[in-house]
């Protein structure tokens, strides 16, 4: 395949698509042998046309997207397009999500998982803070972390201690109190121990 021919708005949108299905996948699918039917159906050689008519079928390709959604879209891709070198840091986009209230970042991922925490990685295109709350699934004591991106773009890790081993544990990160990312891991055991750990 030559990668010189690949449209940047086409690789855009497929990022796109994949970030608005993860946000709306909750609310639109409730058992696993669920299945939507394409509203669109849209060839792989016109997906990489990239105009605006072929990308918006893809976008709306298995559902029709809330309109906050759609604007930050189609604000974003006008700006991939006038200029090539943007990012999600950019600040056009960066209003845009802030005007269509899209929480714009990168993660969460976990690692160096250990028996008295883990460390949670993110990079925000955004300023504002970050609340990461870490709880035992059945209640307990909540470990609040504070994240100030400061500058957009800029990777950050925070380590998460005190933890006690091979005890399962769940995160929720807020954005001025919506719940944006959740997820949940165990640590491990101690070392004189042998056990199962996981992140999910």
């Amino acid at each position: 395949m030559n990668f010189k021919h690949i449209n940047k708005s086409t690789v855009f949108l497929q990022f796109f698509i994949f970030f608005a299905l993860i946000n709306l996948g909750d609310n639109c699918l409730s058992a696993s042998n669920d299945t939507i039917p394409p509203r669109h159906k849209v060839t792989l050689r016109e997906a990489h046309i990239g105009d605006l008519e072929t990308d918006t079928k893809l976008l709306d390709s298995y559902l029709h997207l809330p309109e906050n959604i759609r604007e930050f879209y189609l604000a974003a891709r006008t700006v991939f397009g006038d200029t090539p070198d943007a990012d999600f840091t950019n600040i056009k986009i960066v209003e845009a999500a802030r005007k269509n209230n899209v929480i714009l970042m990168g993660g969460p991922m976990l690692g160096n998982l250990n028996e008295n925490g883990v460390t949670i990685w993110l990079r925000l295109s955004v300023t504002d803070p970050l609340i990461i709350r870490v709880t035992k699934p059945d209640g307990g004591k909540e470990k609040p972390y504070v994240v100030n991106p400061g500058k957009p773009g800029v990777e950050k890790r925070i380590v998460v201690k005190g933890l006690a081993p091979d005890t399962e544990y769940k995160y929720a990160i807020y954005s001025k109190k919506y719940k944006i990312a959740e997820g949940g891991f165990k640590t491990t055991s101690t070392s004189d121990n042998k056990s199962i750990f996981k992140l999910a």
